[in-house]
């Protein structure tokens, strides 16, 4: 089980890069989901997260540390899209989940601001670096509308996968 307390002994040097086909996985998408607000939507990507068993993660830990985020400012991007975040003791690597509703989420009320996609990402606490990289290539990714569209008309987990992984292009980052 992943640990919030204490620092993990194993280093996170070994995901100096911030490619999207090592982060996110199809076993950790979802489409199409019916959630009524924020929190449902935070505890969703939670499950995705804990559901992977190679993983151990617990379900509150991660909801929590998405959600502790979330309350020192809005993770949102604007144009549907938010980007929940979180660092933790213990992992190895970096991982993301995304989770597509049905039917848009208002943020924090607004009727303008409205939530269509949530790219999770959890990073090992040691890790600050590749958090800003992940971040930031994924902010980037989403900046000309082109990665949105393709993530909402994908009819398939496979498909929004595949669509992601076409816009893998971090900046500063060497094969």
């Amino acid at each position: 089980m992943i640990e919030m307390s204490e620092p993990s002994t194993k280093s996170a040097s070994s995901a100096s890069t911030a490619h999207f086909k090592g982060v996110f996985s199809v076993n950790r998408i979802d489409i199409d989901v019916d959630l009524s607000s924020m929190k449902r939507l935070l505890e969703h990507l939670s499950s995705l997260f804990s559901r992977d068993n190679e993983l151990d993660l617990d379900q509150d830990t991660v909801f929590h540390t998405l959600l502790e985020r979330e309350r020192l400012g809005s993770t949102d991007l604007g144009n549907g899209v938010m980007i929940p975040h979180g660092r933790l003791y213990g992992l190895k690597s970096p991982i993301g989940a995304i989770v597509r509703v049905k039917d848009p989420i208002k943020l924090n009320g607004e009727t303008a601001r409205r939530i269509w996609i949530a790219c999770g990402l959890l990073v090992p606490a040691e890790a600050a670096d590749i958090h800003v990289k992940l971040l930031g290539h994924l902010a980037s990714a989403f900046e000309t509308g082109d990665l949105y569209r393709q993530l909402m008309s994908a009819t398939t987990k496979s498909q929004l996968h595949s669509n992601l992984i076409a816009h893998d292009n971090p900046p500063g980052n060497v094969e």
